[in-house]
Order: structure tokens, then sequence, then C-alpha cells
């Protein structure tokens, strides 16, 4: 009668365990590089919601981690990020390197109070390894829809705008570049994020400019 001194694992049973073992590997390092866009959904699904009723602007000017004054704050998505302002959009080296510093003010747009099209950019995404504190600034500006808040302080100045449109447009429309003789602003991100293919654009209008103490209504 024949004995089995030894029996090898199946091939197939290898070959299996192999395949499961390097797609837990792929899994992972794909969670650990998108890691910075989980953290911020989690950040989002987990804060406090904050009652527009409650927000006092002077607060937010407290927080206010501007540059030369200029800052952007949305309660909604809990951004607070500076703005950088006359980035030239058209050039790619200055506007990559403005963006890990916060937000990008298209050049040659208005500003707060001028009476024109605001234009602002940013970040949508980013990967562990970029170490960009503002990689991710905008990931969350899909969330937001009409009668959403904004506050832009510049100069030491609060101006309150509530969005009023959001649409996605082609990697390559630049029409609201287009200063216009009305002041609105547009915040300009790319979409869906971790691709460069279209562009997720939220547009808002000015209501009120505020004083630093006063506490705005909708």
């Amino acid at each position: 009668q024949p004995v089995i001194l030894y029996q090898s694992s199946s091939p197939k049973k290898r070959t299996s365990l192999l395949g499961l073992i390097t797609l837990g590997i792929g899994f992972g390092g794909l969670l650990f590089s998108i890691s910075p866009m989980l953290l911020a959904q989690l950040k989002y699904q987990t804060a406090k919601v904050i009652e527009p009723n409650n927000l006092v602007i002077k607060e937010v000017g407290q927080e206010s981690n501007s540059i030369n004054g200029f800052n952007l704050n949305i309660p909604k998505i809990q951004l607070n990020a500076p703005v950088l302002a006359n980035i030239d959009p058209y050039n790619e080296k200055e506007y990559q390197k403005s963006l890990k510093q916060g937000l990008a003010h298209a050049k040659g747009t208005g500003l707060p109070g001028q009476g024109k099209t605001i234009y602002i950019f940013g970040h949508s995404s980013s990967l562990i390894w970029d170490k960009n504190p503002y990689g991710t600034a905008f990931y969350l500006l899909g969330k937001l829809n009409k009668t959403d808040k904004i506050i832009i302080t510049f100069n030491e100045k609060p101006y309150l705008y509530q969005v009023f449109e959001k649409k996605i447009m082609e990697g390559n429309d630049f029409s609201l570049l287009n200063v216009g003789t009305k002041e609105k602003l547009v915040l300009q991100t790319c979409w869906p994020p971790a691709s460069n293919w279209k562009r997720l654009v939220v547009i808002a209008e000015p209501l009120e400019t505020l004083t630093l103490t006063q506490t705005y209504n909708p």
C-alpha cells in the first residue's frame, strides 16, 4: 500500500492566496494614498453643525489664517483658508506653488466690494505624500447648495455671499473668468476629485457687507 510522505499544497490554492495578498496590499495602498480625502470626508460627517444664525463674523476673523487680510470661510464644510491674490490661472507653475499655501484668486478678476466677478480656485484632492495642508481645501465644495453661506474677509472687512448656482463645466471652459459688471463669487475646483477631467463651479452672490461684530441672519 503506497504511503504519502509529503504532499504540497495545491497550485490553485497558492495562486488564490497570493492573489488575495496582492489585492489586500493594493487596496491598503490605495486607502493610504487617498487618506487626505478620507479624513476630509470624516471630518465633515462628524463635525458639529454650525447654525448660521449663531455665527458671529468676529469669531471667523479671529480664527482666520489669512494672507494679507484675504481669507475664505465656508461654515457648512468647515473650511477656513487663506487666499493668495492675483495668481495667473494660465501659469501652472505659479498657481501650483500658490495652492500649497491656500486658495488662489485669479489675476485680473475682481476683489470683494469692487462690483466684479471674484474668481477663486483650489485643489479638490491630494495624495498623502504631497504634504499639502490645502490639498483637499475644495474637496467638499460639491456639498454646497442654494442659500448656503460663504464669508470672505478682505482687508479686515467681512463680505457675505449666498450660493445660487452649482454646475459642472468642461476643463477648458474659462468663460466665468469674465469680470462682468455685477459682483459675484465663483469658486472652482477639479471634478471629480482625484481627476483633471472637468471643473466643479459654485457661484454665489453678495448679500451685504458686515461689520466685524455683526451676526448675519439668512
